[in-house]
């Protein structure tokens, strides 16, 4: 662009800004003039502009007639001035007034549209939802499904161990369903059975043989939570091992690996299906356990020792509420000692009795079978006579276990507020130490 464009162009922005200034000049001559012909300042006296003076509380100006007209027409200008800015500001309110009504007026149009859009979400929530619950059920069916091929496994590997014993007559009514059936039953006539079996399995394939299928079926039994022939075979323990503390260990040991292996199966495969299928009494459990985990120990022995919990639920659910499997495994243990002790009395006096009669009833000859039979009478009631007893002692220990953390907690912040004011007070430490 050259010099003289320039030039041109400077010149018409002046004569604009020019012409501007002119008319912004008339502007207030015509409201001067306005003002002077509506109120007719020049007419009126010296004591007339001074009240006008006096009535919009200024201070009235000692001058002449003159100056009091051009003050007081300055004056009543800004004034002309305040009322249209106030009415452009009335109009601009009407205006957005409207707009208002305006944007009422398109969503009143729009609730279908937000009613589709709710719809649509509620549609993808509850899809979402079946997805998770539908996934959920897989993985359930998934773990039930990898349980039921372990259990396939380990059913395999005994039967094919009780195939290797020799064939007998005393053993041929007697299968895993009839353990099960007369275990729950409690019946004295399949522990005659079995002792028979027992016996003449002994003397043909050999003690140790029968010592290992034995072992064998107890894990088994214990693994998979099944009920009722452990009882026969803790009793059964009377009959084959003489010495008490080898009988003790041995179906210690033999309860104690069952134990541990439901405990595995259920941390690995079970979790989320004990979680759901058994939400309140694994929120119960755990809720004791917590207020016992500073005797963890003492609390799981307690419950071995006791029927307070069955012996299936305890092996379940300990991995879910987070109890060690070593702890878990000492309680198991020791806790089953007594009643596996009471069982061997049992069963060594039940099977001694029997081989000393030559005929008769053995319930009318001999008081040590009574006896028997009523020591394991009196454990399969002792969770109907105890059970109140138990529960409130269970309930008092995990009162005591949230006493203690309490005190804890207390003599943990002692120290802490003895430190703070030793930080606070050295001098007063100081002399006391002196």
């Amino acid at each position: 662009m050259s010099n003289s464009d320039r030039s041109e162009e400077d010149y018409e922005d002046d004569l604009v800004e020019d012409q501007g200034s002119d008319l912004s000049d008339q502007e207030e001559a015509e409201d001067e003039d306005s003002l002077d012909q509506h109120f007719d300042l020049s007419t009126f006296t010296v004591i007339e502009l001074q009240a006008q003076f006096k009535a919009r509380g200024l201070p009235v100006p000692k001058t002449r007639k003159a100056g009091l007209v051009s003050q007081l027409t300055a004056i009543l200008l800004d004034e002309t001035t305040i009322l249209d800015d106030v009415q452009r500001l009335d109009e601009l309110e009407d205006q957005l007034d409207e707009e208002a009504d305006a944007d009422a007026d398109d969503d009143e149009t729009a609730p279908d549209d937000e009613e589709g859009m709710d719809v649509d979400a509620t549609i993808a929530h509850l899809m979402s939802f079946d997805t998770e619950k539908a996934s959920s059920t897989t993985t359930h069916n998934t773990s039930i499904a990898q349980v039921l091929g372990v259990a396939a496994c380990a059913s395999v590997a005994v039967y094919l161990l009780l195939q290797s014993m020799p064939v007998v007559p005393e053993c041929s009514t007697l299968s895993v369903e009839w353990l099960v059936r007369t275990g729950l039953a409690k019946n004295t006539t399949g522990l005659k059975q079995l002792h028979s079996c027992t016996e003449t399995l002994a003397h043909s394939a050999g003690k140790n043989k029968v010592t290992l299928c034995y072992m064998a079926l107890y894990v088994f039994f214990q693994t998979f939570a099944i009920p009722g022939p452990n009882l026969m075979l803790s009793i059964l323990a009377g009959a084959l091992f003489e010495n008490v503390w080898l009988a003790t260990l041995i179906v210690g040991g033999s309860c104690t690996t069952g134990a541990v292996c439901c405990y595995m199966l259920s941390h690995y495969l079970l979790t989320d299906v004990i979680q759901q299928k058994l939400a309140s009494r694994i929120d119960t459990f755990k809720a004791r356990v917590t207020s016992n985990k500073d005797h963890l120990l003492s609390y799981m022995l307690f419950l071995r020792l006791t029927p307070l919990l069955p012996n299936w639920f305890i092996n379940l659910s300990s991995p879910v509420v987070g109890i060690p499997v070593s702890t878990f495994a000492c309680a198991t243990f020791f806790g089953q000692m007594p009643m596996n002790l009471v069982f061997w009395f049992s069963g060594n006096t039940f099977f001694k009795a029997l081989e000393g009669e030559d005929g008769g009833d053995p319930f009318e000859k001999n008081l040590k079978v009574v006896l028997a039979v009523s020591l394991i009478g009196l454990g399969s009631l002792m969770p109907v006579l105890l059970k109140k007893r138990l529960e409130a002692a269970e309930a008092a220990m995990g009162e005591e276990g949230k006493k203690e953390g309490g005190e804890k907690k207390k003599e943990e912040k002692i120290p802490k507020k003895a430190k703070a004011a030793t930080r606070r007070n050295p001098r007063r430490s100081s002399r006391k130490r002196r």
